[in-house]
Parts: structure tokens; sequence; C-alpha cells
């Protein structure tokens, strides 16, 4: 999916999220907040950030206004001094500083109810369990597992009826939605570390490097190496 980001902006990114700047203004500038999910151990937080996935799944891109904008830069703000004082100081310092982050969510939670007032009711379709149960298998398994019937016999159904629903609710194949997070990996691992193509081919458990490539062109219309190199 595709998204367009302006000033008064704020994006959520879920845990097993691979993202790609396509393009940017010479004046664009962001604050980025990252941290490992299992930092979250609060289960009040848990709760009041998973009752919300379906929100921020639908709508990433949280376009502010005027007052807003205000709180969210507060927060921001507050957090930033707060971590530049204390994430030396050892235990203590960091208690502060996760407290501090949970009052940023916790903000980025209440933006999300005022925006979408009805977010509790919101209706999920058997069609779009499935495919948040097949999306979320594939985020497990796809490093070593790339068949449809895989994914179908560990969800109870036949293949033919996943690829229905699959291409039903997103518009496109099961199996080309296993072989974009097999690329989105192999892209992330080719631009971002220097991991070598048979390296990765190892690891996404191609048999060879050669099998690889061509699997990679196949999808991308280029080669590793190619890619790696743009």
């Amino acid at each position: 999916m595709e998204y367009d980001v302006d000033a008064k902006s704020v994006v959520t990114i879920l845990p097993r999220s691979i993202v790609s700047v396509i393009s940017y203004s010479e004046d664009f500038d962001c604050c980025l907040l990252a941290f490992p999910p299992e930092f979250i151990k609060d289960m009040d937080l848990l709760h009041t950030i998973l009752s919300r996935a379906i929100a921020i799944e639908k709508a990433p891109v949280l376009r502010l206004n005027e007052d807003e904008t205000v709180f969210i830069e507060e927060l921001l703000n507050t957090f930033v001094k707060i971590y530049n004082k204390a994430h030396l100081k050892g235990e203590l310092g960091f208690g502060v500083i996760k407290n501090i982050l949970m009052s940023f969510f916790y903000g980025v939670c209440a933006i999300y109810d005022n925006k979408t007032p009805l977010i509790s009711h919101i209706h999920i379709t058997r069609k779009e369990e499935i495919t948040k149960e097949f999306l979320s298998l594939v985020f497990k398994h796809y490093a070593k597992k790339r068949s449809v019937s895989y994914y179908a016999d560990l969800m109870c159904i036949t293949p033919k009826y996943l690829n229905t629903v699959v291409r039903e609710v997103k518009g496109i194949s099961a199996s080309q939605i296993i072989a974009n997070a097999v690329i989105m990996e192999a892209k992330s691992r080719l631009k971002s570390s220097t991991d070598t193509v048979q390296q990765i081919a190892i690891s996404l458990n191609f048999p060879n490097q050669s099998f690889f490539t061509k699997y990679f062109k196949r999808n991308t219309g280029m080669t590793p190496s190619e890619y790696a190199g743009r």
C-alpha cells in the first residue's frame, strides 16, 4: 500500500511491517520512535493498542487538526526532553522513559477514537478474519514455507478456497502475498545488511542461489545484485 505523508501527520507502523520511502521533498523532516514489541508489557496498554489495531491497519496515516497537532507535539517534546535527561540513569531512568512513551501511545489512541468513534463496533466479516489469519501465518512462516497448501492446511481449509477469499479481500492471490513477503524481506536485507545473495537465499530456504535469483527476478524484473546496486 502507498500513502502520502504531509505536515501535521502521525504514522503508526505495526510490528512485522516493512516500510520503503518512495520519494520525499527537500524540506521533509520527521521524528521516529521505534522499539521492539516486547517493550510493551503493560496489559492495559496492550489492550488499548490491540483493540484499535483494525483502525490502525485501515488508516496508518492520521492527518491532525490544529488542536491534535499541538497535543502530539507537546507529548513528543516532553518525551524527547525526558529521554535526553534520563536514558543514561539506569533502571529508574528507563522506567521514566517507558511511562512517558506510554503516554504518547495513549494520546495517539485517543486521536484514533476521536476520528473513528465507532471503532469498537467495526464489523469484520468471516472472509476478512480468514485473510487476517492467513497474513499472520505468512509473517510467521514465509522464510521457510512458500506453498499456499501449507497455509491452507494450517487453517483447515482448501487451497482453492483460501485463494478465492484472499483475492476477494485483498485483490491479489494468496501465493502473491507469500511472494511479496519473501521479496520484501530479501529487498530489506539486500539494502540494509551485509549478507551476501547466497546467505539470503539460504536463510529464505531456497535450494541454491540460482533458484533464489530466478525467483527474485520473476517477481521484481531484476536480479538481487541489480536491485542491491540501484
